[in-house]
């Protein structure tokens, strides 16, 4: 995927973004065409908070790594200190930690729980950091590189040519239809939560209403490019029948 999707899509945003000196929603000026610039902005900030959360958990073991013993390597003990957390011996002590720890995860997805303070003071300071390295913006980085060729430092050979216009392309639609379709026929969709009793994950259904919002975070993307199209294509049509004619 580094060879066929990942190197061409960054030269060829870097090349657009430099060329351009736009963002996502600005480079793509043909109006029908608009919806792809807002579909790019809503990826990637589905993509930005799922690595950033990522990221935060990495603040939340690096600051807990101090620690001698590690918490992940020691028994807890119970209430009265007496014993081991009954919850823990049934499970090893790095899930434990992970599970209980960490995510606090709740029985099941109906039950939110609190919010967890330690983590989200994690994940404030990890987009403090995210924020600290963009802002300069793109000016700041990389002013020479004007064009795809300038990038590379040689013309574009038929490695480019042919994934940009047919490999790349025909992958990403074709990852696009594996996915839908998985999700579609894949039936009753599942996640895990932590029983506390067994110590233990478990299995257990989404609700009802779970596959509908999971189908609109999926389509969320691709609804953007077809509804500014129809929504251009009606604005202009307005315009041209709300018109007189000029006698």
């Amino acid at each position: 995927m580094l060879i066929v999707e990942g190197m061409l899509l960054l030269y060829l945003e870097l090349a657009v973004g430099q060329r351009m000196r736009q963002g996502s929603i600005g480079a793509w000026r043909c109006p029908y065409l608009s919806g792809v610039g807002v579909a790019s902005v809503v990826v990637s900030s589905f993509l930005s908070m799922y690595y950033n959360v990522i990221n935060a958990w990495g603040f939340w073991y690096l600051f807990h790594s101090f620690q001698d013993p590690l918490l992940w390597s020691v028994c807890p003990l119970n209430g009265n200190r007496t014993g081991y957390d009954e919850e823990y011996e049934k499970a090893s002590s790095m899930q434990y930690f992970w599970c209980r720890k960490t995510l606090n995860i709740s029985p099941s997805i109906q039950e939110n729980g609190g919010v967890q303070w330690e983590p989200a003071l994690c994940l404030i300071l990890a987009w403090l950091m995210v924020y600290l390295c963009i802002l300069r913006g793109t000016e700041s980085t990389s002013k020479f590189e004007s064009d795809l060729q300038a990038m590379t430092c040689r013309s574009l050979n038929w490695y480019w040519k042919a994934m940009w216009a047919f490999v790349s392309p025909i992958l990403i639609i074709s990852l696009y239809v594996f996915y839908l379709s998985d999700y579609i026929l894949s039936g009753t969709l599942q996640y895990q939560a932590w029983d506390g009793t067994q110590g233990q994950l478990v299995t257990k259904d989404y609700p009802p209403h779970a596959p509908a919002v999971i189908g609109l975070l999926v389509a969320s993307s691709t609804m953007c490019i077809t509804l500014l199209a129809l929504g251009i294509f009606i604005w202009n049509c307005l315009k041209r029948g709300g018109s007189s004619p000029v006698v």
